[in-house]
Formats: C-alpha cells, structure tokens, sequence
C-alpha cells in the first residue's frame, strides 16, 4: 500500500495510459484503496 498521495500519482498516470477509460474506475480504486488505508 502507499499513501493518499502515492495511490493520486498512480491514478494520475493511469488516467493518462488510459483516456478512453470513465472515471468510475478510478473512483471504484480510490474507495478500494481507502477502505484499505481505514483498515489499517
């Protein structure tokens, strides 16, 4: 795991590899990796 701001740069550059993918998806991996971070 990494922090709030390491899982931003890693969907910050997903977003930029991906275009054409909406942005539900990295909605669904910031809570994913949220509820992560509130788990630890």
């Amino acid at each position: 795991m990494g922090s709030p701001a390491q899982v931003e740069a890693v969907i910050a550059m997903l977003t930029a590899a991906h275009p054409d993918q909406p942005a539900s998806n990295w909605d669904i991996l910031r809570q994913v990796m949220d509820d992560g971070f509130e788990g630890h």
